[in-house]
């Protein structure tokens, strides 16, 4: 939620990993080590989430939505979110113009 006088696109959007912290483990009680022995990864990376000093890969996600009943698209999601607001923070975008009108994708079932 914005603070008074703050509009919600000003506002830094979290790192998955300080929601990893703050919302799953504060809130239920589960310290880094725990969470690290329990989804077999080193206690390392969960810290280096928890910092936002590293991502969530697919291979955490899976782990983590296993682990605390969630799903891994729900990790990727809130870290592919961050990653693209952070890009849009650092990088100018606006030289670059479209080249299609549309875009179609097509998929070959094969």
């Amino acid at each position: 939620m914005a603070k008074k006088g703050q509009s919600t696109a000003t506002l830094r959007m979290k790192h998955a990993g300080e929601l990893l912290q703050q919302d799953f483990l504060d809130e239920l009680g589960i310290s880094q080590s725990q969470l690290a022995n329990a989804i077999g990864v080193p206690r390392s990376r969960i810290s280096a989430i928890c910092k936002a000093e590293r991502p969530i890969t697919m291979d955490t996600a899976i782990r983590l939505g296993k682990a605390l009943g969630t799903t891994a698209q729900f990790w990727m999601n809130l870290q592919n979110e961050y990653d693209l607001r952070e890009a849009k923070r650092l990088h100018d975008y606006a030289d670059i113009h479209t080249l299609v009108a549309h875009n179609t994708l097509t998929v070959d079932a094969r």
